[in-house]
């Protein structure tokens, strides 16, 4: 099995198209024979503003269904932690993707738990979470 992982791409900084067009490019060669693309935190600053149009560009280079979106800090600037979460969820799942804050992803024997700097243990709480 192969996952495709990325972080920190702070999609919102490229400025230089070339750089983008590159960027866009090298995502859709890693992602070739992958099961998942996970996005592991920093897809942009201030995500409720910036997610859309973040993730119509990453559904142009990989399919929207089988990709799992993990904010990190950066996407909390400018957002209000005890609403932005739902509001990221729905960002979401109107793209396609899926919302992974602690969530878990089980591909055939391989479990992948995803949890944020801020979730802590919440992880493995609770009936939708994933157990250890």
């Amino acid at each position: 099995m192969k996952l495709l992982v990325l972080g920190d791409l702070h999609l919102d900084e490229i400025t230089d198209p070339e750089y983008g067009q590159c960027l866009g490019e090298a995502i859709r060669a890693a992602g070739q024979d992958t099961q998942a693309l996970i996005v592991a935190g920093d897809l942009t600053e201030n995500a409720a503003e910036k997610w859309p149009q973040a993730l119509r560009w990453l559904g142009t280079l990989y399919p929207a269904e089988k990709t799992v979106i993990i904010p990190g800090n950066y996407d909390y600037y400018g957002g209000n932690l005890c609403i932005l979460d739902a509001q990221l969820d729905l960002t979401s799942r109107d793209a396609g993707c899926n919302f992974g804050r602690c969530q878990r992803l089980v591909l055939n024997d391989v479990r992948v738990l995803m949890a944020t700097l801020f979730d802590g243990h919440a992880a493995i709480r609770g009936p939708n979470r994933a157990p250890f």
